[in-house]
């Protein structure tokens, strides 16, 4: 069984007050080149996202949205809810990370159990190691990530989200779905069924005969996801 302590954004505050700090112009002005540096390839897609201008990677007129924390944080599972993060070394996360509506870019390298990224730009400028899952989705629409490094996990999956692999991929399975009911084929029999969409009787977005087509589908479903995380309890069969 996973770690079940989980961080969150109050908690990260807490146990680093200090390392994590508001950041200010002078270091965002160093920062931004930087990531421009590397995904300058990928500056149109993030600049519909609202952090690139030109070209260029722009943090924003108000740095105080941001926090910093300055060189390498390990910790154990990481949950963000609407939280705007920059880790300038590398994250190392004893479990899994998951965030919602956030904003979170590592400079350096990232490690964990398992990715779940809902939020609005999700960036790793080095390298990508997960033992399990990585699922991008938008928990509104629009959202993406990247991934500037070479990227390990067992599944790679992306939905409603714009994502991107500069360097090379070693997945047992890598897909980009069209949309949150496409199955994800022959690779969901690695999971377990509580990660899956299911549609009830009680539904009524859809009629009988569609929910019934639905439930054959093997769709995954973040928040289920996530809440097994959260108990500790394994995705993986």
């Amino acid at each position: 069984m996973s770690n079940t302590k989980w961080f969150r954004e109050d908690d990260l505050k807490k146990e680093f007050s200090n390392e994590v700090k508001s950041l200010d112009e002078t270091r965002a002005k160093e920062i931004e080149p930087i990531i421009s540096e590397k995904v300058k390839q990928e500056a149109e897609f993030l600049e519909m996202e609202g952090l690139a201008f030109n070209g260029e990677i722009d943090l924003g007129d108000d740095y105080s949205n941001w926090l910093i924390y300055e060189g390498d944080l390990t910790i154990d599972n990481l949950f963000l809810e609407e939280l705007w993060l920059i880790v300038t070394g590398n994250l190392t996360i004893k479990g899994s990370f998951c965030e919602k509506y956030s904003r979170v870019i590592v400079l350096g390298d990232i490690k964990a159990e398992n990715i779940v990224s809902g939020g609005d730009v999700f960036l790793v400028l080095g390298d990508t190691n997960i033992s399990g899952l990585i699922m991008n989705y938008s928990c509104e629409e629009g959202g993406a990530s990247g991934y500037v490094g070479n990227v390990k996990c067992k599944a790679f999956y992306t939905y409603e989200k714009y994502s991107f692999i500069l360097g090379g991929i070693d997945a047992e399975y890598h897909s980009v779905l069209e949309n949150e009911f496409d199955e994800i084929n022959e690779y969901s029999e690695n999971f377990v069924s509580d990660i899956f969409k299911f549609f009830s009787e009680d539904d009524d977005e859809f009629d009988d005969e569609e929910k019934e087509e639905l439930n054959e589908c093997k769709a995954l479903e973040p928040n289920k996801i996530i809440n097994l995380l959260e108990q500790g309890k394994g995705i993986f069969k």
